[in-house]
């Protein structure tokens, strides 16, 4: 009897460790508003399942001296398949609350603006991610 539970135990613990598991990811987008101006951003959004993640609102005020996540995903991955920062969107168009003539001079579309970071490592790549953008008074004319 003690024999059949040992068997059945070890098949267990064999079968355990010799599975694969998937890596967990956290992911997503950030901006850091460090100016002096509440902003405006407006997603125009893709209309394509590829997108892994999606944003979670189509216009999101981000006050001044605050931060926001814009869009965010967790599921199976790797940290890694977010380093590029695409946006997953046909447009991102941000706006000075209140003040029209002023336009920001970094282009939010544009994923060499946004800085990737992986804030914490776990098994086999998976973890925590974020691409980052700091909007700062000398970004904005």
């Amino acid at each position: 009897m003690f024999r059949n539970y040992f068997l059945i135990l070890l098949v267990v613990i064999s079968f355990i460790s010799l599975s694969s598991c998937d890596p967990g990811v956290g992911y997503s987008r950030v901006l850091q508003n460090d100016s002096q101006y509440d902003l405006e951003l407006r997603i125009h959004r893709k209309n394509s399942s590829a997108c892994q993640y999606v944003y979670l609102s189509d216009s999101i005020i981000i006050e001044k001296k605050s931060t926001k996540i814009l869009d965010a995903y967790n599921g199976l991955g790797q940290t890694f398949e977010f380093e590029n920062c695409e946006t997953c969107a046909d447009s991102i168009v941000l706006k000075v609350v209140g003040n029209p003539t002023l336009k920001s001079t970094v282009d939010l579309n544009d994923p060499n603006e946004w800085t990737f970071s992986v804030l914490k490592k776990t098994f086999k790549s998976g973890g925590i991610c974020e691409c980052r953008l700091i909007m700062t008074d000398d970004k904005i004319k």
